[in-house]
């Protein structure tokens, strides 16, 4: 079968690459200049998992280990890539260290952005209407968010859920009573 295959390795921008996990290392460390250890895995997922004993997700960057985040300082150092982390403040505590004793670490944060606690109200609707593909309930979905992005989306995807399950157009009241359900 004929499929265009995906390269491992993607120039996004000039700092800015997309690394497949199943990338081998040899062929990471010739496109970088690095010098990664391939001697007991073969691919950056596996070394990755080697070293953070997992795949992190997305939104997980406030809970890295040191040692994970001392891995990702060591690839910007020797790829010389741009990183973005965006987290939560702990994430920030988290890279200075409680005392400090990170310095070598927090000496690569070039900028930090709070964003706020809570998203504009036209984002928000903007966010509802992308994903419903109406604005009918707005409203009712920006008031029991408070302005919280992954409130909405828990929102939505329950009232959504509920809808299906109940094979019911969504209401107010459903909207609402939902959102009784989330934790504050």
């Amino acid at each position: 079968f004929d499929e265009e295959e995906i390269a491992d390795i993607r120039q996004l921008s000039r700092h800015t690459y997309a690394v497949r996990a199943l990338t081998d290392i040899d062929d990471f460390n010739g496109q970088f200049n690095t010098d990664f250890d391939d001697e007991e895995v073969d691919t950056i997922g596996g070394l990755i998992m080697q070293t953070f004993g997992y795949l992190p997700k997305r939104g997980e960057a406030e809970l890295l280990s040191t040692r994970s985040l001392e891995f990702v300082r060591r690839l910007h150092d020797k790829t010389q890539i741009g990183v973005v982390l965006a987290g939560m403040p702990r994430l920030l505590v988290n890279l200075r260290g409680k005392s400090g004793e990170f310095a070598q670490l927090y000496s690569r944060v070039n900028n930090t952005h709070n964003f706020g606690n809570a998203l504009p109200d036209k984002d928000l609707a903007m966010l509802i209407e992308s994903a419903l593909g109406t604005g009918e309930f707005n409203d009712a979905f920006i008031k029991f968010s408070k302005g919280n992005a992954r409130r909405l989306s828990n929102l939505m995807s329950g009232v959504v859920r509920l809808s299906k399950l109940n094979e019911c157009d969504i209401t107010y009241d459903m909207i609402e009573e939902y959102n009784k359900m989330l934790i504050s």
